[in-house]
Parts: structure tokens; sequence; C-alpha cells
């Protein structure tokens, strides 16, 4: 996943897929629901 596309996915402009998601949280080492935790 290239950077331009993260910071796209932080403003809002695109969406992701689940998958992509799975691949942040574990760059991130934590798990799924914590990196989605707080989402409305």
């Amino acid at each position: 996943m290239e950077i331009s596309q993260i910071t796209r996915i932080e403003r809002g402009i695109i969406n992701t897929s689940i998958l992509s998601l799975m691949r942040i949280a574990d760059a991130l080492e934590i798990s799924i629901s914590e990196f989605l935790k707080d989402i409305e």
C-alpha cells in the first residue's frame, strides 16, 4: 500500500477494503477491532 493511498483514506477521499484495513492494523501492530473502535 502506498503512502498516498493511506493519506487519501485518512482524509476520507477514498474508501478502502477490509483487507486493506487489516493490513494497516497489522502494520500498526493493533487488532482490527482496536483500529475501528471509534468509528461512528
